[in-house]
């Protein structure tokens, strides 16, 4: 179908128009696609972002009950694992303060990082 003229319009100006439309619509295109395409690549990082502290909180919360348990420990208990020794996925630190109290530290599976620290006390007789 062709397009009518204008009159003081010639074909060179009406084919140079048309060429500006296409052109003002690839260059739209590609600012549309280089903005989702950024947009798309942000929601992946927030989602990597959102699995990555699920998954420390998992571990968090399994720390905390070896912690939990570890607390219950008798003096017998504590005194047989003084030291660093590996727990489940992690490295355990019991380490003697004085006579009647323990310091229990739980470390990432490097230990380097402690996660969790906490210090109990035993009485001498209880759990000898």
């Amino acid at each position: 179908m062709r397009r009518r003229i204008k009159p003081g319009e010639s074909r060179r100006s009406h084919r140079r128009r048309d060429g500006m439309i296409l052109l003002e619509i690839l260059v739209s295109l590609s600012v549309i696609s280089v903005f989702g395409l950024v947009t798309l690549s942000s929601l992946m990082q927030s989602h990597r972002s959102v699995q990555m502290a699920r998954a420390s909180d998992r571990e968090f919360i399994r720390a905390v009950a070896l912690l939990d348990a570890a607390m219950l420990w008798s003096r017998r208990d504590l005194n047989q694992r003084l030291g660093d020794r590996r727990q489940g996925d992690w490295m355990m630190r019991i380490d003697r303060r004085w006579p009647d109290v323990y310091e229990i530290t739980v470390l990432d599976s490097s230990a380097t990082r402690a996660l969790l620290s906490t210090t109990v006390g035993r009485d001498e007789g209880a759990g000898s």
